[in-house]
C-alpha cells in the first residue's frame, strides 16, 4: 500500500469533480490515504505529522482551481517534505485574478515534482514551461459510483435538458453559449420537451437526478479555445469589459470573497441573485449577455492569432454517459476519448446541421445505441479509478 497525503479545498461550492476525485483516491486499492482539507487550520495544523509518513503528496484540482490562497498558506509546511509532490491543475483557462505566471511561480516555489493537467500534454507542457516539474496530462473519468443510470431512457419525460451557467468571457469559448441558446429556440419550435437553465449548477446527487429525467444533453468541449501563457489578453478583456459595464462587479480577489466561502451554497445563491437586482455582479460571470457577446466577438475571433487552445474532456461528459443521457456536442477531440458519432452525437462548429440533429430526437430511440457504446467504452476505458492507476504507474516511473 502506498501512504499518500491527498490535499483538497472543500468549503461550499456545488463543482462535484472536486468530491469525485476526493472520493476516487480515497477507496483506491492500492492507496492508504490521509486526507487534509486546507481551507480548515485545524487540518492545516496536523499536516507536519500527516507529511512525516506519506510516499506522496497530492494537491487535487480544488487547490489551484480558483485560488491558491489556501495551497499557499501550506506551502511552508510543504517544502519540509521528503516524498515527491503532484499538483492537480484546475480551471485552466486565463484569469486575470489569477495569472498563469502566478500559478507557475507558486509551483517553482513549493517545488512540485510532478504537475497533472487535464489539457493535452504538450499543451500542459507549453503552459507549465518553467515551473520545474514534470506535466503529465491526467484527464477526467467517470465515477461510476455517482452516476448511475436509474431511469431507462424511454420513461424520460425531458427530451433536452442541462444545468450550468454561461462560461466567463475568459474562457473565450463561442460556440459553447450559442448551442444553447439556438438548442432552446430550435427546440421550442420543434415541440420538444426542454428544460435548461444557465443560472445555477447542482450538487453531485441532484445532478445525477435530473440528468435521468433527460434523454439527451447539450456541450462542447470544456476549456479555453484561446489559450496564453502570459494573460495579457485576459487583461485587455477585464478593461474592455470594466469600461462599458454598467453596475458594480465584485472581484474574486476581493476580501467579502474569503467570507463568501464560509456560507452556505444556497445562501450564497440567493446573495448573488439579490445583489444582480441592483446591479452589483461578479466579476467572474458576466451577466450583461450583450456586453458579453461584444466582447467574445472583438477579442475571441476566429482570425485571432493563439498559440494554443485549451479545450479538453470534462468531468460532466462523462458524468452524462454514467446516467445514459446522450450528448450533442459540438465536433472536437475530447481529448481523444470520445469519438463522434460513436460516442456523442455530433454538431459541426458552425451549428449549420443543429436543426436536423434535433429533428432527429423525434425517433424516441434515436441514440440508444449511442448511450451503450459510450458507456461500455469509458467503463471499460475511462474510470477514475483506471486514472489513478495509470498516474501511479507513471509516479513510479519517474512521470515517463
Amino acid at each position: 500500500m502506498i501512504n499518500v497525503a491527498v490535499l483538497h479545498v472543500k468549503y461550499s461550492v456545488n463543482a462535484s469533480y472536486y468530491d469525485d476525485w476526493l472520493d476516487a483516491f480515497s477507496a483506491h486499492r492500492r492507496l492508504r490515504p490521509t486526507l487534509v482539507n486546507l481551507f480548515n487550520p485545524a487540518e492545516r495544523a496536523k499536516l507536519p505529522h500527516i507529511l512525516s509518513g506519506a510516499d506522496f503528496v497530492i494537491i487535487l484540482h480544488s487547490g489551484t482551481a480558483d485560488t491558491l490562497d489556501y495551497v499557499r498558506k501550506a506551502t511552508p509546511t510543504l517544502l519540509t517534505r521528503r516524498c515527491p509532490l503532484v499538483v492537480f491543475m484546475g480551471n485552466e483557462f486565463n484569469m486575470p485574478w489569477l495569472p498563469f505566471e502566478d500559478r507557475r511561480a507558486w509551483l517553482r516555489e513549493v517545488g512540485a515534482e510532478f504537475i497533472a493537467t487535464q489539457l493535452a500534454e504538450e499543451t500542459g507542457a507549453w503552459l507549465y514551461e518553467g515551473s520545474g516539474g514534470r506535466v503529465i496530462a491526467v484527464p477526467h473519468g467517470i465515477n461510476a459510483a455517482a452516476f448511475v443510470m436509474t431511469t431507462p431512457r424511454e420513461n424520460r419525460r425531458i427530451d433536452i435538458g442541462t444545468r450550468t451557467f454561461p462560461y466567463p468571457v475568459y474562457v473565450g469559448n463561442r460556440v459553447r453559449n450559442e448551442l444553447i441558446e439556438q438548442v432552446a429556440v430550435l427546440g421550442r419550435e420543434l415541440g420538444l420537451k426542454l428544460d435548461i437553465e444557465t443560472t445555477r449548477r447542482l450538487s453531485r446527487r441532484d445532478w445525477a437526478g435530473f440528468l435521468n429525467t433527460c434523454r439527451f444533453t447539450v456541450a462542447t468541449e470544456a476549456g479555453s479555445t484561446h489559450l496564453d501563457r502570459d494573460d495579457a489578453h485576459a487583461f485587455e478583456v477585464q478593461a474592455f469589459l470594466r469600461s462599458r459595464r454598467a453596475g458594480f462587479a465584485i472581484s474574486p480577489t476581493a476580501s467579502i470573497r474569503g467570507l463568501a466561502r464560509r456560507v452556505p451554497w444556497r445562501w450564497r445563491e440567493w446573495a448573488l441573485r439579490s445583489l444582480k437586482g441592483v446591479g452589483i455582479v461578479h466579476e467572474a460571470i458576466e451577466n450583461d449577455v450583450k456586453l458579453q457577446k461584444e466582447a467574445l466577438a472583438r477579442f475571441y475571433h476566429q482570425d485571432r492569432q493563439t498559440t494554443r487552445s485549451g479545450t479538453c474532456i470534462s468531468s460532466r461528459h462523462f458524468d452524462a454517459i454514467g446516467c445514459g443521457t446522450v450528448q450533442i456536442l459540438v465536433e472536437g477531440r475530447y481529448s481523444d476519448i470520445l469519438r463522434a458519432g460513436e460516442h456523442y452525437v455530433p454538431v459541426s462548429a458552425d451549428l449549420g446541421n443543429l436543426a436536423g440533429v434535433l429533428q432527429d430526437l423525434a425517433d424516441p430511440d434515436f441514440g440508444n445505441d449511442i448511450a451503450e457504446r459510450a458507456w461500455l467504452h469509458v467503463m471499460e476505458n475511462h474510470t477514475l479509478e483506471l486514472r489513478i492507476d495509470a498516474l501511479l504507474d507513471r509516479l513510479a516511473g519517474g512521470g515517463r
